[in-house]
């Protein structure tokens, strides 16, 4: 059983880590969804 000092450690740990992953994750998939036609040009037909 971890001691009250390693398990603030963890704690602290998982937030720190697991915080910066879960944002880039939700900020991938807003930008996977996103519309840009603007590369595909004015029709979207790749001209």
């Amino acid at each position: 059983m971890p001691t009250g000092t390693q398990m603030r450690f963890l704690t602290l740990f998982f937030k720190a880590a697991l915080s910066p992953m879960l944002g880039l994750y939700l900020v991938a998939q807003e930008s996977v969804a996103t519309d840009w036609p603007q590369f595909r040009g004015p029709n979207r037909d790749g001209i």
